[in-house]
């Protein structure tokens, strides 16, 4: 029993190891960088707690481990996330593995002189070499990864502060080097016996600190959130890199031996915490408003610390070996380079104020526009008018109101200089147009037309015309974006400024919608409507269906009405009726005539054809003749009562062309405007009783009345009458009784296909 237990204890600490390695491996899969960083610390960390055990190897354990080990796993992790990390960040990632691997050769070559005991002569300046360009690689890495997503003025800015903490950090190395509580006299003096062959050390030193607050100055004014990795990591390694540096120059200019020292700690740590930010590179903002306000503390009072700090270290006690005081040099670049940053703040004021106060112009005279503007008699006068306004707007050279409909992106008006290549009434090219479309759904934007490689004619003829720039505003009507308004600049210094009118331009889009939406809008429905009428005339999206006309004494079938079905499924008046809204009623009512006139050729022979006629399809006379034309048997047109008719004798004086081809008739008499007039101003053959007269005609005596008065009346003027909707036999039968000659209706048959 005990070894079983033994062994069961042995294998569950194997399960345990293997737990734990897998944990470790699945760290490293989710995050290689960091945990290459981490890696490298504990072997420091355990390098540097052997060192101090054992004083008396320092050179053989924390020199040649840490100082190795940590820029190399700091070189690894970053170019390891380079590689698996976001692709925005990856150029910088590279460039800042390439400057720690520059450090960690430098130091290699270093501590190559300890190994060996001796003086490596010029390979030992390789060292100082490497070490060097890495800096300077690594600071112009992180400086201009940052720059990038500063605005000009507040690069330029940036830009002057870093140089300030630059002279002032020069200035605090000389009087690091020049006071002799630092150094010892003879030290100092032959240091600066030769100041041009010794400047680059000072100036080199002072890079790292003056480009650790640089970045710190542009991370403020970026509102980077504030935290312990990313830009801030990044910084703070190249500071403990410097301070390192720093101390092991000030131990081998003092003459002091070797040993354990603080900057053999410093100089790991900040390798590492200089991988450990580029492993954890971040620009994402944040802070809060207490952070805005330290931000801004910052900008305000870093140059009033440079000078004061400056100022201090000129009255300091020190040696002058040379003629010309650097320290005072230093101090007075730090006041100038201060009064000049004041300067160039002054100047960003007053271009503020100017801006302001010429924004506050054009916005009052973009309201004295925008209350000009009133919608005109038609669209393209309401867009005239908008052109107009929009060009007392400053800055606005030119401008072109669009119109999105079914016929694509057409121009409505444009005003000023005739930049691009349109004509007015007439669609663009369509990519131009998908391209305006696809745009306009995402709001306003700017369209630079400088540098820009045209892709085909049109694109050419724009640049060629010298627009340079233009705000492009959707115009939003009932949440549909209906045209856009495109307002363009032609001299650079417009161009500049157009992104400045953005709240402008907005504004008065809104209005230029507000002026043309209705209209707009009605036209769009027009054109869908219109496209889709043409559609159903190209698509024949229709078929004839006939309904048979029985004489009611004898019973045969003297006739049949052709009628209309689409095959959408809509009600054939709301389809005519949406026809004639459009001006398209004659050629639906002809076409669906044609197939009416053709389909009609399968009826019975020796049995008439009625078709239903509107008054505009009979006053156009042409298409009605040439449809007539194809008939093959006598064709009685109805003409409905449905419409008002105003212009009686134009309507006579075409009927009467019609007449030699076909027979007329009154369809829905009892139901219409006109009644017994129509009727005595057509003269028709037939009149056709409204079904609202026939229907319970049996039962109802009023009704009877005015059939009897209707059959008294058409026997007078010599025409006979067709009853429709007769669903009843009691209906039929009465309707015979009251000598009606003709009827239809379900009773009597369906309409049905041939």
């Amino acid at each position: 029993m005990p070894p079983v237990v033994r062994f069961g204890a042995r294998r569950g600490q194997g399960h345990a190891i293997l737990g734990r390695a897998q944990d470790a491996l699945g760290l490293y899969a989710q995050r290689p960088g960091l945990t290459i960083v981490i890696l490298g610390f504990l072997v420091c960390a355990a390098s540097g707690a052997l060192e101090l055990l054992n004083p008396g190897n320092y050179w053989v354990l924390f020199e040649d481990v840490s100082c190795a080990v940590a820029p190399t796993a700091a070189a690894v992790a970053v170019g390891v996330a380079a590689v698996r990390g976001e692709p925005e960040h990856r150029r910088f990632r590279t460039s800042l593995a390439i400057a720690i691997t520059l450090t960690a050769v430098g130091q290699a070559i270093a501590d190559a002189s300890d190994i060996f005991h001796r003086s490596l002569g010029t390979l030992g300046a390789a060292s100082d070499i490497c070490y060097v360009i890495g800096a300077v690689l690594g600071v112009a890495t992180l400086m201009v990864a940052l720059a990038r997503r500063l605005q000009p003025e507040a690069r330029r800015a940036v830009l002057l502060d870093g140089v300030v903490i630059m002279a002032a950090a020069i200035t605090l190395v000389f009087a690091n080097w020049l006071h002799p509580s630092f150094l010892a006299g003879s030290q100092v003096v032959g240091l600066c016996a030769d100041p041009t062959a010794n400047l680059l050390v000072p100036l080199v030193s002072a890079s790292f600190f003056a480009s650790a607050g640089a970045a710190a100055v542009a991370a403020l004014s970026l509102r980077i959130e504030p935290s312990r990795r990313g830009v801030w990591a990044v910084g703070l390694g190249i500071v403990l890199l410097a301070v390192a540096w720093q101390g092991w120059l000030a131990r081998f200019l003092a003459g002091t031996p070797d040993s354990i020292e603080p900057m053999d700690f410093i100089f790991p740590a900040g390798a590492l915490v200089a991988g450990y930010g580029g492993v954890t590179w971040s620009l994402r903002q944040g802070g809060g408003p207490r952070y805005e306000r330290f931000a801004r503390a910052t900008a305000e009072w870093l140059p009033i610390v440079a000078i004061v700090g400056c100022a201090f270290l000129d009255v300091m006690p020190r040696v002058r070996p040379l003629e010309i005081d650097p320290i005072a040099v230093g101090t007075c670049s730090v006041v100038l380079l201060a009064m000049a940053r004041y300067r160039i703040i002054l100047g960003r004021e007053r271009v503020a104020s100017e801006r302001l106060t010429t924004e506050m112009s054009e916005r009052a005279a973009t309201t004295v526009s925008l209350a000009r503007l009133e919608a005109a008699a038609t669209v393209e006068e309401s867009a005239d008018r908008i052109c107009t306004e929009a060009l007392r707007i400053g800055g606005i050279d030119t401008v072109i109101v669009f119109a999105f409909s079914a016929n694509g992106v057409v121009p409505l008006a444009q005003g000023g200089a005739v930049c691009r290549p349109v004509a007015v009434g007439e669609p663009i090219p369509e990519d131009a147009a998908d391209e305006l479309r696809e745009h306009a759904d995402f709001g306003l934007w700017l369209e630079s037309w400088v540098d820009r490689t045209p892709r085909g004619d049109f694109d050419r003829a724009i640049v060629f015309s010298g627009l340079r720039a233009e705000a492009l505003a959707p115009l939003i009507w009932n949440d549909q974006t209906i045209g856009l308004l495109a307002m363009g600049a032609t001299t650079p210094n417009h161009a500049r400024r157009l992104s400045d009118r953005l709240a402008t331009l907005t504004e008065f889009s809104v209005m230029s919608a507000a002026v043309l939406g209705p209209a707009l809008a009605e036209r769009g429905q027009r054109e869908e409507m219109q496209a889709r009428v043409k559609a159903i005339i190209a698509d024949r999206a229709f078929r004839p269906v006939f309904q048979p006309i029985v004489d009611l004494a004898t019973g045969n079938q003297v006739g049949f009405e052709a009628l209309a079905r689409f095959s959408d499924g809509t009600r054939p008046d709301l389809c005519f009726l949406a026809a004639d809204k459009v001006g398209m009623m004659v050629q639906l009512e002809t076409a669906v005539l044609r197939e009416q006139v053709a389909r009609a050729r399968r009826l019975p022979a020796g049995s008439f054809l009625s078709l239903n006629v509107s008054p505009a399809l009979a006053t156009a006379v042409i298409p009605l003749l040439d449809v007539l034309a194809e008939a093959d048997r006598p064709v009685v047109l109805e003409v409905t009562e449905h419409v008002e008719i105003d212009d009686y004798p134009r309507l006579l004086a075409a009927l009467d062309k019609v007449r030699p081809h076909a027979m007329l008739a009154v369809d829905d008499a009892g139901a219409g405007y006109a009644g017994l007039h129509h009727i005595l101003e057509l003269r028709p053959q037939y009149v056709k009783l409204d079904i609202s007269l026939v229907r319970n005609v049996d039962t109802d005596p009023a009704r009877q009345a005015m059939v009897t008065g209707m059959a008294h009346f058409a026997e007078s003027v010599g025409c006979a009458l067709i009853a429709e909707g007769i669903e009843t036999a009691n209906e039929l039968t009465a309707l015979r009784l009251l000598n009606v000659q003709f009827g239809q209706g379900f009773f009597l048959g369906r309409p049905a296909a041939f």
